[in-house]
């Protein structure tokens, strides 16, 4: 049976990355994922549920649970502000 070489593509999906994840009012966890690469993947790594009102964000940047995440991205999660509209 010939060997056959893995290229980058297929491997990159096993390589892990490690992002930091913060709740407003929460302390920044590292967390590594192994797997899937999104927003979903942090939060279910992370042990948390989105509420209706929260809001995501990646590097600053409004974002999804299906939002693609890359290694060093930071990922935090903020509720509505009392007193806001």
């Amino acid at each position: 049976m010939p060997r056959t070489r893995k290229t980058p593509s297929d491997t990159a999906d096993r390589t892990p990355i490690f992002v930091k994840f913060a709740r407003t009012g929460g302390e920044v966890q590292e967390l590594c994922l192994n797997g899937a690469r999104t927003v979903g993947a942090v939060l279910e790594v992370a042990g948390q549920d989105l509420e209706d009102e929260d809001r995501v964000r990646v590097n600053g940047r409004l974002a999804n649970e299906e939002t693609a995440v890359g290694a060093g991205d930071v990922i935090t999660v903020s509720g509505r502000m009392r007193g806001a509209f």
